[in-house]
């Protein structure tokens, strides 16, 4: 019975110094912000029963019933109301079964007022390339742990939530653009920035190039002309025709009847417009010729007959293309 004793002594004793050797907690610091990090690896068999923070300035927080686990860990923020050193103690009250508390203090000076605060500046590059624009964000965050951006590209389009973007824009002209920072320090206090730029895009120019042209059917009076003109990089084309008799048109492919016969000079004007609103223009002209409809001069009609004078047979011998005609000829 004595050595039984005698064993559970020591193994309570011996818990207690494992617990003892393992009071102790971490701290960051920023300003006269400090996080106090405690994590202690337990035994399933120990309870903490309550940790006791007194921070220095008259301020303390306690942690209470922790059950048995495998570890055990919290994050513990505090904000001194002056710059100064403190004296910040931690006290652990760990239990075993029915056995008495084991108290575990652990302290650290802590110097509040000589950490770095968050300061968040907010900066970008760009590169453009036509209706293209990549941004390169080049902010910077002093004594943050993480930052988030966001972009306001200037044209109506949503924000977006990036860190180095790319955006097309649809036309040209100079948009205001807008970096948006926050930062977070490691006692999770945060910082903005915003930093805004004129960026101006233009569409690259586009050159176009027409060849007029054009071809005509004649019925009677009547001209069909075809447009068979070729516009390269036009994103419009535009005609202008005239007759040569004083009147015009713009349809492609119109139709126009001559009110009189003769020699025309028909003309066709284009005009092409580049999707960069560049222009090019060509002309060409052909002449029209309308043959008059009417009665032809019967005196410039060549008629012959033969033999001549004659006495049973005579022949008669009219000009090419001439219909046939009744003739009468008289003794």
């Amino acid at each position: 019975m004595k050595r039984i004793l005698t064993l559970i002594f020591v193994l309570s004793f011996g818990g207690y110094y494992q617990l003892n050797a393992q009071c102790s907690y971490s701290y960051s610091l920023v300003g006269n912000t400090v996080v106090f990090n405690f994590n202690d690896a337990l035994s399933p068999f120990f309870t903490i029963d309550s940790v006791v923070f007194n921070f220095g300035d008259g301020f303390s927080e306690t942690k209470i019933n922790i059950p048995p686990s495998s570890s055990f860990s919290f994050i513990l923020p505090h904000a001194y109301a002056a710059s100064g050193t403190y004296s910040a103690c931690m006290t652990e009250y760990t239990s075993w079964g029915g056995s008495p508390q084991f108290p575990c203090t652990s302290c650290q000076n802590i110097a509040a007022g000589s950490g770095s605060a968050c300061f968040a500046t907010a900066n970008f590059t760009t590169s453009i390339n036509n209706l293209n624009v990549y941004f390169t964000n080049i902010s910077y965050c002093t004594s943050c742990i993480s930052s988030a951006f966001s972009w306001n590209f200037g044209d109506g389009t949503p924000v977006i939530v990036a860190n180095s973007p790319n955006h097309i824009y649809t036309a040209s002209g100079t948009y205001m653009v807008c970096l948006m920072m926050e930062g977070t320090n490691a006692a999770f206090e945060t910082c903005l920035d915003t930093f805004c730029y004129a960026v101006t895009v233009l569409q690259s120019s586009v050159n176009c190039s027409i060849s007029a042209d054009f071809s005509s059917t004649l019925i009677g009076n009547s001209v069909t002309f075809t447009n068979s003109s070729n516009c390269t990089n036009c994103s419009n084309v535009s005609y202008l025709w005239g007759f040569g008799d004083g009147t015009y048109s713009t349809l492609m492919n119109p139709v126009h009847a001559y009110n009189s016969g003769g020699t025309f000079n028909a003309c066709l004007f284009t005009t092409g417009v580049s999707s960069s609103a560049n222009m090019c223009q060509d002309t060409i002209c052909k002449p029209i010729v309308i043959v008059a409809a009417g009665i032809c001069d019967v005196n410039k009609l060549s008629l012959s007959v033969f033999p001549n004078p004659a006495t049973n047979k005579v022949t008669v011998n009219l000009p090419k293309n001439t219909r046939s005609r009744e003739i009468h000829l008289l003794a």
